[in-house]
């Protein structure tokens, strides 16, 4: 963003302090959504939409991008994204962890399986023009962990997309992935 890359950004985290993130926080209000807002280098404004802790506070009823009567602010920059094919999905791994203070783990296949499939998941898989993907294998807890997740999001993408990442992404992060 302070470079000008990308414009707006959506974060969907479980992170309870968002302190840590640049620019001047603005509160909710009716119509718009908890939000960091900045100038980059060249003095563009920018903002960093605070979406929550899960992909359904985004999708799902009531939710940011489909209540239509709160949060049109990131309704239409979201909109505006998609329509112009500008819309970068970026997927940290260790969002799909527990963490019980003593380990972090993968989410078992139930609870995987919920978010990957879920409409609103899928919807944002579509409707991406670029999807990276942070493997995160220390923050996933180990590497078995990681593959665990990456295997079901990879199932995910290739059922939703019909493209297959799972091996590839495996075989170029061999060394990263080895334990």
């Amino acid at each position: 963003m302070n470079r000008g890359v990308i414009g707006d950004a959506v974060s969907i985290d479980r992170e309870p302090d968002h302190s840590h993130i640049y620019g001047k926080y603005k509160n909710m209000t009716y119509d718009t959504t908890n939000r960091t807002e900045f100038r980059d280098r060249k003095g563009r404004a920018h903002t960093f939409y605070l979406g929550g802790p899960s992909v359904r506070e985004l999708v799902d009823y009531q939710g940011l991008l489909t209540d239509r009567y709160t949060h049109q602010d990131i309704q239409r920059a979201f909109n505006d994204s998609v329509k112009k094919g500008n819309l970068i999905l970026d997927i940290d791994l260790d969002y799909f962890t527990y963490n019980d203070g003593e380990g972090t783990w993968a989410m078992n296949e139930r609870n995987l399986g919920v978010v990957l499939s879920s409409e609103g998941f899928c919807h944002l898989l579509r409707v991406a023009k670029v999807i990276s993907i942070a493997l995160e294998p220390f923050f996933c807890g180990n590497t078995t962990e990681c593959r665990h997740i990456l295997k079901s999001l990879g199932s995910s993408i290739r059922k939703e997309l019909g493209v297959d990442i799972e091996k590839a992404v495996t075989e170029k992060f061999r060394k990263e992935l080895d334990d």
